[in-house]
């Protein structure tokens, strides 16, 4: 977790092509800070997920199928100011697909604002 409120994580995406991989990284990114406990290690950090409801994914289903679309929402809460950000490794995966890992900062306390905004979260 930064101190701006966002938190800068790894994440791997695959995808039949570079472009999809890095999209899929990014959702993921997203996706993980929405619905993870991610762990990095230090006990100072607030790495709790923004939900912990088991099933809010599938009772609020229009919205983040909306939200995390090609293009979508998501993609305004991950912040390409970070100095690492682009710093890519590739691998192949099975099938032909391509997997691409980045290093992403996502805005977790503008994600929170904007999910209270569109009602999707309480205060």
């Amino acid at each position: 977790m930064e101190l701006d409120g966002s938190i800068t994580l790894k994440t791997w995406g695959k995808g039949k092509n570079r472009a999809d991989a890095i999209e899929q990284a990014k959702k993921d990114a997203v996706n993980a800070v929405l619905f993870v406990n991610v762990r990095n290690g230090k006990s100072d950090c607030d790495t709790r997920p923004i939900f912990n409801l088991p099933n809010i994914r599938a009772s609020k289903a229009d919205y983040f199928n909306n939200f995390f679309r090609d293009g979508g929402d998501y993609a305004k809460f991950i912040s390409n100011q970070d100095e690492t950000f682009g710093k890519k490794e590739s691998a192949k995966a099975s099938n032909g697909n391509v997997m691409f890992g980045m290093i992403i900062r996502v805005m977790k306390s503008e994600l929170k604002k904007q999910l209270i905004a569109d009602g999707i979260l309480t205060n």
